[in-house]
């Protein structure tokens, strides 16, 4: 089911995207939305995590920065952080640590819900980045994937595109 409009939700960049996304989070009513506006509402959520996905996104604005402690443990050490950028796949954290590829690391977030998302991954190291790891998530279910998808969505509500 498409609403109208849908078909040029491609058209949009990311800022405009997620002001359409707030704009129509104004319409809740106490009952929660009406159909047409949920369908909406999940088509621009689909759009801005499909750019956040996209990966010759990767050198602009579709990188999403979180601005939460972080505590991720890696081969008996933990790196503390408040600033890292995550994708739906996974995590980029500043440190001048070299860790092996492919070792194992425990990631937790901490959000103002104080609610920690945490999630399991594989060191992975880009070539483009020399000062710091990047974390491919592993293993996630359907709700820790949620959850991620929904920190995503969270964070680009509060940052200015």
């Amino acid at each position: 089911m498409r609403v109208e409009g849908d078909e040029r939700l491609e058209e949009l960049d990311l800022g405009e995207l997620t002001e359409r996304l707030a704009q129509v989070r104004a319409t809740r009513t106490a009952l929660g939305w009406r159909n047409e506006i949920a369908v909406t509402k999940s088509s621009l959520e689909r759009r801005i995590l499909e750019l956040v996905c996209s990966p010759e996104d990767s050198e602009d604005s579709s990188v999403v920065t979180v601005e939460h402690e972080i505590e991720v443990e890696v081969q008996h050490k933990t790196i503390e952080t408040e600033v890292a950028s995550i994708l739906p796949g996974g995590l980029w954290i500043p440190s001048a640590v070299d860790f092996q590829e492919g070792a194992h690391a425990l990631i937790k977030i901490r959000t103002e819900d104080n609610y920690p998302l945490q999630v399991k991954g594989v060191v992975r190291h880009r070539v483009d980045h020399k000062d710091g790891i990047a974390i491919a998530f592993e293993h996630l279910d359907n709700a820790s994937q949620r959850r991620v998808e929904r920190l995503i969505l969270e964070l680009l509500k509060s940052q200015e595109l």
